[in-house]
């Protein structure tokens, strides 16, 4: 039924922002593993996050969206990848750096 499938976009729009924010975080906490500067650990860690980026992704556009891709749903993950980290990430890498230390 297409009647209210505009009524469902922002409030999906806003849903996956958030999963861009949960998939920054993650970005930063494997920013342990890069911080090794072993090509080895930076290879397995970028993997990693591929692999989790697909399966969060594939499951959150299958449990909140039916199956069905939108080019707006990508814009809005890169969207929250992106404020998450030009905002939080800063602080997050700053901690890890700390804790290493």
């Amino acid at each position: 039924m297409r009647l209210f499938e505009s009524a469902r976009q922002a409030p999906l729009f806003a849903l996956f922002i958030c999963l861009g924010i949960i998939l920054g975080i993650i970005y930063d906490i494997f920013y342990i593993f890069r911080t090794k500067r072993k090509l080895f650990f930076m290879a397995v860690a970028d993997i990693l996050f591929s692999v989790l980026f697909f399966l969060l992704t594939l499951y959150f556009v299958s449990t909140f969206n039916s199956g069905n891709l939108h080019w707006f749903l990508f814009f809005a993950i890169f969207l929250g990848f992106s404020l998450e980290r030009l905002t939080l990430g800063n602080f997050i890498k700053i901690f890890i750096d700390f804790l290493a230390k």
